[in-house]
């Protein structure tokens, strides 16, 4: 079975940019993981914005593992960095917990 791994900073990234895509591939057989490394805490909060931090979070992970039942997206994993501050981690770090998630 032929595979793609999506990986994004923030929920619904993988929605706003490739969703049609991952649609294609999985209707043609495909398995597609999505990690993603933030729960989008400090994202646009739109109605939501009287909630903490954590609650949206919440909110935004159900979002995103709603979005990817509808896609057919296999596993979504959540690496639990904090939003907003993926630039503070060291170069090669992130890539290695992915490497290390996946296996």
């Amino acid at each position: 079975m032929k595979r793609i791994l999506l990986i994004f900073a923030h929920p619904d990234d993988e929605s706003f940019s490739c969703a049609g895509t991952v649609a294609k591939y999985i209707r043609a057989g495909w398995r597609v993981d999505l990690v993603c490394a933030t729960r989008g805490e400090a994202g646009n909060c739109g109605p939501y914005n009287a909630l903490s931090a954590d609650r949206l979070a919440h909110i935004r992970q159900k979002e995103l593992e709603k979005a990817g039942t509808i896609l057919g997206i296999s596993t979504i994993t959540f690496l639990g960095y904090f939003d907003g501050k993926l630039q503070n981690v060291n170069p090669g770090n992130l890539e290695d917990v992915i490497f290390q998630k996946m296996k």
